[in-house]
């Protein structure tokens, strides 16, 4: 049995579960009271991570949590492992707006989609809701499908315009009367369509008469036959019926995310709740989609106006001798085969996901913000830029711009030693080791001058908490860290440029600042609409210490 206190100044009030969840806030603080009859074990883990010893306490078939944030840098469902007996809790938070942290996953999903799986926790429990979220792996194989559609028949377009197929088929038409275009056909024509014939007694004589039953008439119009090239053929509407479907695929996708979702950006609320999050991958699912079937539709037309007067047909395609030995038909057979095993489901079975760490999503944010201000700020024609990772989840490790003037390096949790190790990949030490190995900054920039040999170090840290929390209780010991307890190898009295913490906020603050000396200290703010301080900071470092020649203005 669990009960739970949220402890509010003196008061403590319980918090019971509903559908076997408990409802928590990430800053709150609570006491909880675990009770059973065969305790195996005094660990208490959240998700994976152990609970700090020195929060727990045993008294006989009871183990007590104190008072504490527990659920401080988390968000979503998540479980409380006690004495291996399961609690799941959902998670809300206040330091950012949900609309903020939709933004942040729609920023990171634009730049590389594959960092949206790494803020996932790998949790094994499954919560059946009525009302459940969606599994995208059949619509996104179809999204998948349709790119591929694209880029293929974009390409082929030359080879269709080159080599279209076509029957030559004769054509009736009806056309003014010239006696050069009269065919066998024409005579039958006119008997059955006398209405063609003016007649008049007067017209005897009239050198373009004709004479029919006793009367004399002069003909007005006639039906011939011309033979032309046709490109009416069963292939090129099977190549357009895969556009009328794949837009019709489209439009219907859009149509059931809009009338199920609300795509609009979230109303301000004070706590942000992970179920609302699940609005995320149809916002991005509708992106997609509205981009694709404008894409769609431009290929579209350049098809319609190559095959004129050809009707689409939508059916699942017939192997021909044209599909089976003209290349450009035979890929584009191959392709549209399959088109109709492409389907979406937008409410099959949903694994209720987990975001394991908030910080860390803000921490990788903010990686793409400094990644991006130093692409936009540098003539990256001027540079060599080479990347590295090494780690499991593929964020990027290393990231460095080179030419013969100069070398930026960007480290993501780079780790670094004392002057004991003698092999490290960056001149930055700890000087004080008596109470750990290395140190573990979120970010450091490296700017070497390769001319004058002058080297400079920026070290960042992003801190997902509030600007009084960080200023007050973060900044003194990253101070004691990265300024008094840090050095430069080979350069004695050398100290890193600058310290600067980044927070999710609105404003931060300048705390050292100056032009002769460093290093400056600063808090910079850096969240969706407001990453102008961060953005800002880097530029100016660059144009600083670069040549005026390697940066755009």
């Amino acid at each position: 049995m669990l009960k739970i206190f949220q402890v509010i100044k003196d008061k403590k009030i319980e918090i019971f579960p509903f559908n076997n969840i408990y409802t928590v806030f990430e800053l709150g603080k609570y006491e909880l009271l675990y009770t059973s009859d065969y305790i195996i074990s005094n660990s208490v883990f959240i998700e994976d991570i152990p609970i700090d010893v020195n929060k727990i306490s045993r008294n006989g078939n009871q183990i007590l949590l104190s008072e504490f944030r527990y659920f401080e840098d988390y968000f979503g469902y998540a479980s409380l492992n006690f004495n291996n007996q399961i609690f799941l809790f959902n998670i809300k938070i206040e330091k950012l707006k949900l609309s903020e942290i939709e933004d942040i996953f729609i920023y990171l999903w634009k730049k590389e989609d594959k960092l949206f799986n790494i803020f996932f926790s790998k949790s094994t429990y499954e919560l059946d809701f009525k009302s459940k979220g969606i599994e995208l792996g059949q619509t996104s194989k179809l999204i998948s499908f349709i790119e591929t559609f694209i880029s293929i028949f974009d390409k082929l377009y030359f080879s269709f315009e080159s080599l279209p197929h076509s029957v030559l088929r004769k054509l009736h038409k009806k056309t003014k009367y010239d006696s050069h275009k009269v065919t066998v056909d024409t005579v039958d024509w006119m008997l059955s369509n006398l209405d063609e014939i003016y007649f008049d007694d007067f017209l005897k004589g009239h050198y373009n008469s004709v004479k029919i039953n006793n009367r004399y008439g002069l003909i007005d119009n006639i039906k011939t036959t011309e033979n032309i090239n046709s490109f009416n053929t069963y292939e090129n509407q099977i190549v357009l019926g895969a556009f009328t479907l794949i837009l019709r695929k489209l439009n219907k996708l859009k149509t059931e995310i809009s009338s199920n979702i609300n795509i609009q950006p979230s109303k301000e609320d004070k706590y942000a709740d992970f179920r609302d999050l699940k609005r995320i991958p149809f916002i991005k699912l509708f992106e997609n989609s509205t981009s694709l079937e404008k894409k769609v539709n431009k290929l579209y037309n350049k098809y319609q106006k190559l095959f004129k007067n050809v009707n689409p047909r939508i059916e699942k395609p017939i192997l021909t001798t044209v599909f089976a030995q003209k290349l450009h038909y035979k890929k584009a057979f191959s392709l549209i085969k399959n088109l109709n095993d492409y389907k979406f489901d937008l409410f099959g079975s949903f694994k209720l996901l987990n975001i394991s760490k908030l910080s860390k999503l803000y921490e990788v944010y903010n990686l793409y913000i400094i990644l991006d201000s130093i692409k936009q700020k540098l003539r990256l024609d001027m540079f060599k830029v080479s990347a590295l990772s090494n780690r499991n989840d593929e964020i990027i490790e290393k990231i460095a711009f080179e030419n013969n003037e100069y070398s930026i390096k960007l480290w993501y949790e780079l780790k670094y030693y004392g002057t004991s190790r003698k092999e490290q990949e960056i001149e930055v030490r700890r000087i004080d080791t008596r109470e750990g190995g290395h140190y573990n900054p979120d970010f450091v920039l490296e700017i070497v001058n390769k001319i004058e040999l002058k080297k400079k170090y920026y070290i960042l840290d992003a801190k997902y908490s509030k600007f009084q929390t960080v200023k007050n209780n973060y900044l003194p010991d990253l101070i004691g860290k990265y300024i008094l307890n840090t050095g430069i190898n080979g350069y004695v009295s050398m100290k890193v440029t600058s310290l600067s913490l980044i927070i999710p906020n609105e404003y931060g603050q300048k705390i050292i600042e100056s032009d002769y000396f460093e290093p400056t200290i600063a808090i910079i703010a850096s969240k969706p609409n407001f990453e102008d301080e961060l953005r800002y900071f880097i530029n100016n470092l660059l144009e600083k210490d670069l040549s005026e020649n390697l940066i755009l203005k």
